[in-house]
């Protein structure tokens, strides 16, 4: 016999006629091309950690701003941010909300790249960032966050949000659970 199995429900948010996760520069869309965008999810018991990447083209002839923006659950964390650029990886810092604010304020004062999150209503947080992208060059940008699920009426949920601004060739969500239910020996 097995205990403590619960059904888990996942609801994945994704319009692919007005893709919105976000990558987008404060341009033209044909400026740029998102040509992937994954995110994978692997909930165990009822913990969940989801990975959401970007691979952004600046298609121009000269470097471009890029955004990336995504929507998570308000009671998940994000445990690791990555932009992947010429080779290089640059890992993503998280800071306190007051102490993020300020240098993120003072970063695009100066121009340099940063990110943020903030609230975007009850259930969610927005995450966004911006990268100066040399001309025909990419960007890669992986956003890892986890959650512990809560259990509403004998359910887990788990919310994915993608929504690309841009039609995208290669996309996909792959959510992998694995339940460790504990035997009961019967006496």
């Amino acid at each position: 016999m097995f205990k403590d199995i619960h059904l888990i429900t996942v609801m994945v948010s994704a319009r692919l006629s007005d893709l919105s996760s976000s990558t987008k520069t404060k341009q033209n869309k044909d400026d740029w091309d998102i040509y992937s965008f994954h995110i994978n999810s692997t909930v165990t018991s009822r913990y969940a950690t989801t990975v959401i990447t970007s691979r952004v083209a600046n298609r121009m002839n000269e470097s471009k701003e890029i955004e990336f923006h995504v929507q998570i659950p308000k009671n998940a964390f994000i445990s690791k941010f990555r932009m992947f650029i010429d080779g290089q990886v640059y890992d993503g810092v998280v800071k306190a909300k007051e102490q993020a604010q300020q240098q993120y304020t003072e970063a695009v004062s100066r121009g340099e790249s940063a990110g943020l999150v903030s609230s975007v209503g009850r259930t969610l947080e927005e995450f966004k960032t911006s990268v100066t992208v040399a001309a025909h060059k990419k960007v890669t940008f992986e956003l890892t966050y986890e959650e512990l699920m809560k259990r509403t009426h004998g359910k887990y949920e788990l919310q994915i949000h993608a929504r690309p601004t841009q039609p995208v060739r290669d996309f996909k969500v792959t959510i992998l659970m694995n339940h460790h239910s504990r035997m009961r020996s019967q006496q």
